[in-house]
């Protein structure tokens, strides 16, 4: 399915039954996290606005990878996107000091994807 034929399905979907999920945008920055289709199928499509709870032992923008895979968990995902998404995780639980042998079972903690599925979709490293 091409990208217009998904904003276009965007659009007859909130005619109809209106927004059914909002667009997730960063607190303090207005960024879209999440939802990038349904604001060009729609400029005034409903925002929430998220901010990364003070506890939170990663940076920002991990707060925020993380946040975009849980919510797109319930839509298929590409197994490309997937690993995208797996890969960026990984390379900053890295560069925080996650030993690269304990990163897939780290993911499979804190995503909704099984052990399975992101050693499969990680590099064997």
């Amino acid at each position: 399915m091409s990208t217009e034929e998904v904003i276009e399905g965007l659009r007859k979907s909130k005619n109809l039954l209106g927004p059914i999920t909002p667009v997730l945008t960063g607190k303090d920055t207005m960024e879209i996290i999440d939802g990038r289709h349904r604001k060009r199928a729609d400029p005034s499509w409903p925002e929430k606005q998220v901010e990364v709870p003070k506890d939170f032992p990663f940076p920002k923008d991990f707060y925020f990878l993380l946040l975009r895979v849980h919510a797109n968990y319930r839509r298929p995902v590409s197994a490309k996107e997937t690993q995208t998404a797996l890969l960026r995780l990984a390379s900053k639980l890295e560069s925080h000091g996650f030993e690269t042998e304990k990163i897939a079972s780290k993911l499979a903690e804190i995503t909704p994807y099984s052990l399975r599925t992101v050693e499969r979709r990680l590099p064997a490293k």
